[in-house]
């Protein structure tokens, strides 16, 4: 399986699809295209939300206002999973969320969570064809290559065979030199505490006020 998510609206993503088809027979599913037009940020915020409700998948996804430059094009393993993304924090995020829910690092071992640093590899870039279309001439190839790699040795769901299949591509360099984004966490007040399991303090009790920043606000006015 293959997933998509962009910020291009239609009907740019069919030309992703096209490039996806041509190179493997996986399930493409549409995530969506009306992620926030050039925020990494916001877009990585809907990407933790809706990544870990699916099986394990290449997910690729664009939201790229560094389109053009020399921004690197990365593929971020996050336990069974891989994004493939511009390197400018989008898919880190939605990584961790990924890691965290199969518990699993990236060599296998067990006990990771959200604070987990996926593993990250730096994507060869032949000279695209568009200056400001990689969706289709960067990020869609290299979705297909990985997905149709893992596809051949039936890595998908295999953290360790996953991490070998990546290792392995010539078009992909391990690295650890990523763009980090971290997603702010609203700071809840309420009327009491208690001790935690841990020993430290634990707030319970009606909340009392809300302190935080808002990255998006949904079409149900939620934010």
């Amino acid at each position: 399986m293959i997933t998509l998510a962009s910020d291009f609206g239609s009907p740019y993503p069919a030309s992703m699809k096209g490039v996806v088809r041509r190179e493997t027979d996986a399930e493409i599913i549409d995530l969506t295209h009306d992620l926030p037009r050039g925020d990494p940020r916001a877009a990585a915020f809907w990407l933790r939300f809706l990544v870990p409700e699916f099986p394990p998948a290449v997910h690729c996804a664009v939201v790229d206002p560094g389109v053009g430059t020399d921004r690197a094009a990365i593929a971020v393993q996050a336990g069974s999973h891989v994004l493939v993304a511009p390197d400018n924090g989008l898919a880190i995020p939605p990584a961790r969320a990924l890691t965290a829910a199969d518990g699993v690092e990236a060599d296998g071992s067990t006990g990771a969570d959200d604070r987990s640093t996926p593993q990250a590899y730096r994507i060869a870039v032949d000279d695209p064809a568009s200056a400001t279309f990689h969706g289709r001439d960067v990020f869609a190839p290299a979705a297909a290559t990985i997905r149709e790699a893992l596809g051949r040795v039936d890595a998908l769901g295999d953290p360790a065979a996953t991490a070998d299949v990546l290792g392995s591509l010539p078009s992909l360099t391990r690295t650890d030199a990523v763009v980090e984004l971290t997603l702010p966490e609203p700071d809840v007040e309420r009327t009491g505490t208690a001790a935690a399991d841990d020993g430290d303090a634990e707030a319970t009790g009606d909340v009392t006020a809300v302190d935080g920043t808002v990255l998006v606000v949904d079409d149900f006015g939620n934010a």
